[in-house]
């Protein structure tokens, strides 16, 4: 009886290492890195560190921003990220309706036609992502065209990048399957004598 519990225990503990030790924690990365325009064309650089690579999936950039793009006099956003995924031109607002770079998520036109927020989401395949996170990092920059000028204080004028993908850790039940193992080792001695 004692040994055919034990045989039952030792085939379903297998069954679980195995199962465990296949599987992998997964993980959503999701950041935002926010930075306010203090001068008129200014440039930016956003550096997302230590990142964990990709599950395969893909992921999402999102570019939000808030200032001078009444689109008069070509007020431009350019983009780029380690020369991987890029956009020219993003920008060129009337009264908060997207222009070239359009169609946006939202554009909103605030206390005057000069002050716009917008947000624009992007798709990053799996092979662009792949290719961003070799290094573990994300790097985007952005510059504001030169006319995209700082002309007013009544709300900060700001660039704000965030990304987001579903990650996969290194598959951390293994060590659990270890334990496993040992504890049911021990079991299996005491159960003997």
């Amino acid at each position: 009886m004692k040994f055919k519990f034990l045989k039952t225990a030792i085939v379903g503990a297998v069954l679980l290492i195995v199962n465990l030790s296949s599987v992998a924690n997964a993980t959503i990365i999701s950041l935002t890195n926010y930075q306010e325009q203090t001068v008129d064309g200014q440039n930016f650089s956003f550096v997302f560190n230590n990142l964990l690579n990709s599950d395969g999936t893909g992921g999402m950039l999102i570019i939000r921003a808030r200032g001078d793009y009444d689109g008069q006099l070509e007020e431009t956003l350019a983009w780029h990220s380690e020369n991987v995924l890029s956009i020219s031109a993003l920008g060129g607002f009337v009264n908060g309706i997207g222009g070239v770079g359009g169609p946006f998520d939202f554009a909103i036109s605030h206390e005057t036609s000069k002050d716009i927020e917008f947000q624009k989401t992007y798709s990053i395949s799996n092979s662009q992502l792949q290719s961003i996170l070799a290094d573990g990092i994300f790097n985007v920059t952005v510059d504001l065209s030169h006319v995209v000028g700082v002309f007013s204080s009544i709300a900060p004028k700001f660039v704000e990048i965030s990304i987001s993908y579903n990650s996969v850790d290194a598959p951390e039940p293994l060590s659990l399957a270890i334990f496993a193992l040992v504890a049911l080792g021990l079991a299996a001695r005491r159960f003997k004598k």
